[in-house]
């Protein structure tokens, strides 16, 4: 599986703080914060590598600024981020399953109906023989049934 790339240092910003400008950005932007339309894949955003360490309180709502100057909102901004392209990713895959699914179960239908037509002819067919078996003239027909 490819690695996201991680976040460049700003020349002036602390590290762990997302550059002023995106790499693969574009000026319009990614519109109301929707999914990205089918027609072209979803923007790759940078993610932090895992083995960064995270600042304690991260996860707080109310906790100070890191002895850097950087405020844990950026780092929960990051985690956010992730968190978006993550699931971002597996609705692309649960989508991609659910037409894999649902395009098999469509053609098993299909076969299990034309299954059921030739089970239908086949019984027409053995009614009309049974039929014609009853009205012959013969032995069979006059006892009431076949001979045993």
């Amino acid at each position: 599986m490819k690695r996201e790339a991680r976040w460049s240092k700003p020349p002036d910003g602390p590290r762990g703080a997302p550059p002023l400008r995106r790499p693969g950005g574009t000026a319009r932007g990614s519109g109301a914060g929707g999914p990205p339309p089918a027609s072209r894949p979803a923007e790759r955003v940078p993610v932090p590598a895992p083995e960064e360490p995270v600042p304690a309180g991260a996860g707080q709502a109310g906790a100070a600024a890191g002895p850097g100057g950087a405020g844990d909102w950026q780092v929960r901004i990051l985690l956010l981020e992730r968190r978006v392209v993550t699931l971002r990713r597996s609705r692309r895959v649960l989508l991609e399953l659910l037409a894999t699914q649902q395009a098999r179960y469509e053609a098993e239908v299909s076969q299990l109906r034309r299954r059921v037509d030739e089970l239908e002819r086949q019984r027409q067919r053995l009614l009309a023989f049974i039929r014609r078996r009853r009205v012959l003239p013969g032995k069979a027909a006059a006892s009431g049934g076949p001979q045993r």
